[in-house]
């Protein structure tokens, strides 16, 4: 699988599936997706914050979650990997939470995928940067 950066904001990206990290504390704090993420449930017709609560997401280290997204979207499915505590945070976490990410994609069949994740915003757990690998 190939993977590059591409600098595409997760609400105009287009692609088989996007997965969004979250970290635990933001789950855990604000219980409902603010920002771009709101932007982006608003786009996907509620289907992320549907997937957060139905899957009892927890943002726990490595833990996955997708659902198929229905109708006329950019995006036909949506994940989210979990990136485990903020204070936590490490390259090995972003490795790992990759990882989780990647496999997830290759059960899923999925060709193209956008990949999101904590990169700056250590002190915002809600944090996450705007970059989307795409292989």
């Amino acid at each position: 699988m190939q993977l590059c950066g591409t600098d595409t904001q997760r609400v105009n990206w287009t692609g088989d599936c996007l997965v969004v990290g979250f970290f635990e504390e933001a789950i855990e704090l604000t219980g409902e997706l603010t920002g771009d993420l709101a932007e982006l449930d608003t786009l996907l017709a509620g289907t992320l914050q549907e997937l957060i609560e139905e899957a009892e997401f927890k943002g726990k280290a490595e833990s996955t979650a997708v659902t198929r997204v229905g109708g006329n979207s950019p995006i036909r499915k949506i994940a989210v990997v979990g990136l485990g505590k903020a204070d936590q945070l490490s390259l090995e976490t972003l490795r790992r939470a990759t990882a989780a990410a990647i496999r997830l994609a290759k059960r899923e069949k999925v060709k193209t995928l956008g990949l999101t994740l904590a990169c700056s915003g250590i002190n915002d757990p809600a944090a996450t940067c705007r970059r989307s690998p795409k292989p």
